[in-house]
């Protein structure tokens, strides 16, 4: 992310949206594999998906061209956290990131096994391919879109809009997803497609905003540090919805991640004060 920002002066929003599009397409893709073998195998999926990594590989090596020099690296330095988490405005972005980490992906994890027991509580006869499909779609194609769309539209209205947007639409996501439980399974397809979304759609808005408004100096540190506790915090959420899901069922379990957003909102809210005022310095500059 820090090389792309480099790479991306300007409409760095939807460049890092097209980079985190592609990693959600890619977190999907074994749903898109599971379709092409009789029942769900889970060694033919690793195979499948190694071989697929392999072939990145080789497309790295031979074909992706070396990355512009350019004159600050700003590597990752433990010595250069302590400014991290002095920089107020930096640390509201990641507070934010961090409650969107917390929802994100215990949505990915779980969501499959929700509309595999959905779908076939309302129809035993719902063939396996057909669920694999729905989660590649909610998760991977819709994902994938909203990164695009929330790079394109955070260019235009700020880095907190979005984000603000976002995670208003996947909270709400989390609250009603659980009551179309057993329903019609298009209804349930529906909301889960706006769910993926909704809840990737500001994922790389939150980096592109630590890498506008932090020193040059230790913009990689504050990447490296905002994901690092981002994906710590992913191994609480996906452990907690399993326990939760056997005390208070599928209809209530994925209420519990909206705590994330909700709280990432309060703090992206605060957050576009600094961003506003980054604007107008900017402006009075040029």
């Amino acid at each position: 992310m820090k090389i792309l920002s480099q790479w991306f002066p300007q409409k760095r929003g939807f460049a890092i949206g097209v980079l985190i599009a592609a990693l959600t397409l890619g977190s999907s893709l074994p749903h898109f594999v599971v379709m092409f073998f009789s029942s769900l195998n889970w060694k033919l999926v690793i195979i499948s998906t190694s071989g697929l990594a392999l072939l990145s590989a080789i497309i790295v090596t031979y074909i992706l061209e070396d990355a512009p020099i350019v004159p600050n690296k700003s590597p990752f330095s433990l010595k250069l956290i302590k400014k991290v988490v002095l920089n107020k405005p930096v640390m509201l972005a990641n507070y934010g990131y961090f409650g969107h980490m917390w929802e994100l992906y215990a949505m990915w994890t779980w969501l499959p096994a929700f509309l595999t027991a959905s779908f076939l509580t309302y129809s035993p006869e719902i063939p396996h391919w057909f669920i694999a499909l729905s989660s590649f779609i909610s998760i991977g194609i819709a994902g994938g879109i909203g990164c695009v769309i929330g790079g394109l539209i955070s260019d235009k209205i700020g880095r907190a809009n979005l984000t603000i947007i976002s995670m208003f639409i996947s909270a709400i996501c989390s609250l009603v997803i659980g009551f179309t439980f057993g329903q019609y399974i298009c209804l349930t397809l529906i909301i889960s497609m706006i769910w993926g979304m909704s809840i990737i759609s500001d994922s790389a808005q939150f980096s592109a905003a630590v890498s506008e408004i932090a020193d040059v100096d230790y913009v990689g540190t504050a990447l490296t540090f905002q994901m690092c506790i981002g994906f710590l915090l992913t191994i609480f959420s996906i452990n907690l919805i399993p326990i939760i899901q056997r005390i208070i069922g599928w209809e209530w379990v994925f209420t519990i991640l909206a705590i994330g957003p909700i709280l990432g909102i309060g703090f992206m809210v605060k957050y576009r004060r600094y961003e506003v005022l980054m604007r107008n310095v900017y402006i009075c500059n040029f």
